[in-house]
């Protein structure tokens, strides 16, 4: 049975994702099974996710995976190469033998150039200089700027840089195959389909999202970041140590020169700066972590059928990582996989902050299996 494991955050599930799932199993459904490694309740985007962790896991396991694990905090809200690691590494401790990715180029050749260029010592010498004489140019610039000077032309997209990723670290943990799949233009992006749940309401959606996942989302709560904006906005203005490091510093001056929530977020971004990356450093401040450069020790069932049962059962021996199915499985981790998951469960704690339930509402929910 071929392994196949997808990276993702679903946010929202919509018919592309279900494209990535059907496109990855191809003809061989009945011999293959579909994980997905999904962000927790936190996005790479420093934001709640629109819906919970377990109402898209639900979504997922109706349109194509049979296994949904998560991607730990901090790595579901890391920067690429952090979040990447971590998915890499909950993929590869659970058989997986083929990565899947969404990509922009759909160029498996170029991508995996762009994943060796990167692992070399070359690249790393390259980006220090790179960085030293441009010290007010973005990350993405810079990146672009020397992966053209090793040869690499060809614009990578947002999901290409982290295929190579994908790649570079799936190298490194033993997965060999990798399956990048073009993205359909036609097909609405996550980001454009939460603007449209966030003014129209899911129903609105019914052309981009798959049924069987619409029918979810629709008894589902949806996480306006409004809650979320405050929170970030009190914790710059009030509460943060402008001497954990200069870009804290930088957002507490914005929060104080700021009158409301949505000011100090339309301030925020710089030249050298994206939004997400602030609100990654104030997120990070306001739950006592940082982005790792380990590995996730542990992850947790968020949901799975009856194939993804099957294949759990008869593998169990031989998988490399724990998989927690309720809050008393933290008893078989190890001293640094629970000092993990106590983070986890305060992002999840935060995340019900953000949608007015009680604080252990998503810690003791138990998976979607069908």
């Amino acid at each position: 049975m071929t392994t196949n494991a997808v990276i993702c955050e679903l946010n929202p599930m919509h018919r592309g994702h279900k494209y990535i799932f059907d496109s990855a199993k191809g003809a061989s459904c009945e011999d293959s099974v579909n994980i997905a490694v999904m962000s927790g309740n936190f996005t790479q985007r420093a934001t709640p996710a629109i819906f919970d962790k377990y109402a898209r896991a639900e979504a997922a396991v109706k349109c194509g995976a049979d296994i949904v694990v998560e991607l730990p905090f901090p790595w579901c809200s890391s920067g690429a190469e952090s979040f990447a690691l971590g998915g890499v590494a909950v993929a590869a401790g659970l058989g997986t033998q083929r990565l899947v990715f969404g990509s922009e180029t759909g160029k498996l050749d170029l991508i995996g150039q762009a994943a060796r260029i990167k692992a070399s010592d070359e690249y790393k010498n390259a980006i220090v200089k790179a960085e030293a004489e441009a010290r007010d140019l973005g990350s993405a610039v810079i990146f672009d700027d020397v992966m053209k000077y090793f040869g690499i032309t060809e614009s990578l997209g947002a999901n290409d840089k982290l295929g190579l990723e994908y790649i570079r670290f799936g190298r490194e943990l033993g997965i060999l195959e990798f399956c990048p799949i073009a993205r359909i233009a036609e097909i609405k992006s996550a980001t454009d389909l939460r603007g449209k749940i966030f003014s129209e309401g899911v129903g609105s959606c019914g052309e981009f999202i798959p049924d069987a996942a619409l029918e979810v989302f629709r008894n589902s709560a949806v996480c306006r970041e409004e809650v979320y904006n405050q929170l970030l906005f009190n914790h710059c203005r009030i509460y943060a140590n402008e001497a954990e490091n200069d870009i804290l510093a930088y957002a507490s001056k914005v929060a104080k020169d700021s009158a409301t929530p949505e000011e100090f977020i339309r301030k925020l971004p710089t030249k050298k700066y994206t939004t997400a990356r602030l609100r990654r450093e104030i997120l990070f401040s306001i739950l006592g972590a940082e982005q790792s450069i380990s590995r996730p020790l542990y992850t947790v069932l968020l949901g799975m059928n009856e194939k993804g049962r099957a294949y759990l059962s008869e593998n169990k021996k031989s998988l490399r990582l724990p998989i927690i199915t309720k809050p008393a499985d933290d008893s078989k981790l190890s001293t640094e996989a629970k000092t993990q998951y106590e983070i986890t469960k305060k992002a999840d704690e935060l995340y019900a902050l953000c949608t007015g339930k009680p604080a252990s509402e998503y810690i003791k929910k138990h998976p979607h299996i069908i």
